[in-house]
Parts: structure tokens; C-alpha cells; sequence
């Protein structure tokens, strides 16, 4: 079980991961961060949202929004 299902950077069209956006419940919120819109996502439940576009663009307005940009930079660099 999960409060939010995060799915970005794919065409759902691989198995067995392609399936694990429909095994969340109806009321489990799932957001897609994608070029287009994929799998399930087409037909949209309510608790659904899109960030549709470049990825790279798209998690880095998320991570502003949520002030963990500076943050989450940090941590990639230490990686490196």
C-alpha cells in the first residue's frame, strides 16, 4: 500500500514494471513526470497529475517548488 505512486521517464510498455501503475488503489494518488502521456495515465483518474515536457526541466521546477533543490543538488555531488 502507498499514499503516492511517482512514475517518470518511461512508456510503460516494459513488463513487468509497466504494471505497477495499475496496482495502486483508485484513491492512491499517482503522478507522472513524462515527455507524453503513458499507459493508464491516457485515461486519467481523479487523483491523478502530469508534468508533461523534459524531465530534467520538469524535476527541477518540482524541486524549487519544494525548496529541495539545493539540497538535492548536494547530495549528487556528493555521489561524484
Amino acid at each position: 500500500s502507498s499514499d503516492c505512486c511517482i512514475v517518470m521517464g518511461t512508456s510503460l510498455a516494459v513488463y513487468p514494471f509497466a504494471d505497477i501503475i495499475d496496482s495502486t488503489t483508485r484513491s492512491t494518488m499517482r503522478l507522472l513526470i513524462n515527455r507524453q502521456l503513458v499507459g493508464t495515465f491516457l485515461s486519467s483518474r481523479s487523483c491523478d497529475a502530469t508534468l508533461i515536457g523534459d524531465l530534467e526541466i520538469n524535476i527541477k521546477q518540482l524541486l524549487t517548488k519544494l525548496d529541495a533543490l539545493d539540497y538535492v543538488l548536494e547530495l549528487m555531488n556528493r555521489e561524484n
